[in-house]
């Protein structure tokens, strides 16, 4: 009789447990929780220009250790704090030696693309460009073109290099990215994040249609109009560190 009770006992204390575990699982699907989907393989593109090219006259920061310094300490917060693939383009020709570690470390989802936009016949059209944007795109288009890693990502976030955001990670993962054409800030007239799926890059991040007269806030404001809005993902209002803005010098706390 005992010996059974026992027995009856421990069936009741290994559903019991059973149950508690289910619950557990359960919950982590309610929001305010952790929520990450596996399916969701997201590749970041830091835009970085550490020799800034002097024709452009909407860089305040122009002092080269200072952009530098900023760069380098983004890319180490991207990298050991999330679990992002991080691919950096470099389009003054720095390749960071100081992050030579950090290649090694991270190869499967690091990737530094450095060019030099005087280098490259295709990037001679820049010049008549005084205005950053171009330039930008260019790099971008450059990076998707040039990069392993996005090869195998479903979803693309570009994000203005000198910006590290510690949320970042946390609410993308809670969405499923394979939903959304495109991804914007909360602020739809600020471009330090732009998003785009990998089937809809040529739409989103195209270099070509670049007006001269139309500041590239505008052109990616106007590109993710056009996309329905259930495939919009916009995002919140990020907080970060206190930092500089490298074409005003101002400094932002939140983006």
């Amino acid at each position: 009789m005992g010996r059974s009770f026992f027995c009856i006992n421990q069936k009741y204390i290994l559903l019991f447990l059973i149950l508690i575990l289910f619950f557990c699982i359960s919950i982590k699907n309610i929001d305010g929780f952790d929520n990450v989907s596996i399916d969701n393989n997201v590749s970041i593109i830091l835009t970085t220009t550490v020799f800034i090219n002097k024709k452009i006259h909407t860089i305040a920061q122009q002092d080269m250790s200072e952009r530098k310094e900023y760069y380098i300490n983004s890319i180490k917060k991207w990298l050991e704090k999330t679990n992002l693939n991080v691919i950096v383009v470099e389009n003054s020709g720095y390749d960071y030696p100081e992050l030579n570690e950090e290649k090694k470390k991270y190869n499967s989802r690091f990737e530094i693309i450095s060019f030099k936009e005087s280098d490259i016949e295709d990037a001679k059209y820049l010049e008549k460009y005084d205005d950053k944007g171009a330039h930008e795109f260019y790099a971008v288009d450059y990076a998707i073109k040039h990069s392993q890693i996005i090869k195998e990502s479903n979803f693309i976030f570009k994000i203005t290099g000198r910006y590290y955001i510690p949320e970042f990670e946390n609410f993308i993962m809670k969405h499923d990215l394979n939903k959304y054409i495109a991804a914007r800030q909360n602020n739809n007239n600020r471009c330090e994040i732009v998003g785009s799926n990998i089937n809809n890059i040529s739409m989103i991040f195209d270099r070509n249609p670049v007006d001269k007269n139309i500041w590239a806030e505008e052109i990616w404001k106007n590109r993710i109009e056009r996309v329905p809005k259930d495939y919009v993902l916009i995002l919140p209002v990020f907080k970060i560190e206190n930092i500089k803005t490298g074409s005003t010098n101002n400094v932002v706390n939140e983006l």
